[in-house]
């Protein structure tokens, strides 16, 4: 009788260590970086936020909607408190913040999206600079 053996495998697509220092930097130190990124031909700038801030400020936002949102609120706002502990050690986030997000649109300008916080894969970045978006 044959015995079988299962392994686990943990796959994880190609990533930058250095965004994900990043990441952990602005998680640990509640700070707030601008950053531009390039994502699947897609130019998005923002500032890079913790867990906290984007939930918090995801929770605020839909206060401001009516019942619905007050109460979609209340989903945020607890994941929020999840990240009221301190961070002492080194994680390897999958998701970053942004909010004060701004894209490039098609006629070369920069359009912003009043009030939008983005949650992105860590893995979906193509590539990035630091500092927001400013075209002359």
């Amino acid at each position: 009788m044959e015995q079988q053996i299962s392994h686990e495998v943990i796959s994880r697509s190609i990533y930058d260590q250095d965004l994900e220092y990043l990441v952990n930097v602005v998680e640990r130190a509640n700070i707030d970086i601008g950053i531009t990124l390039l994502v699947k031909g897609l130019l998005v700038s923002g500032m890079l936020v913790s867990n906290k801030k984007y939930y918090t400020q995801v929770s605020d936002d839909l206060q401001l909607s009516g019942d619905i949102g007050a109460s979609i609120a209340e989903y945020f706002k607890e994941r929020a408190k999840k990240f009221d502990v301190e961070k002492t050690e080194y994680s390897e986030p999958s998701f970053m913040n942004l909010i004060k997000v701004s894209f490039l649109k098609g006629d070369g300008q920069m359009g912003s999206m009043k009030g939008a916080c983005l949650r992105l894969k860590i893995e979906e970045v193509d590539g990035y600079f630091l500092g927001g978006s400013q075209f002359e």
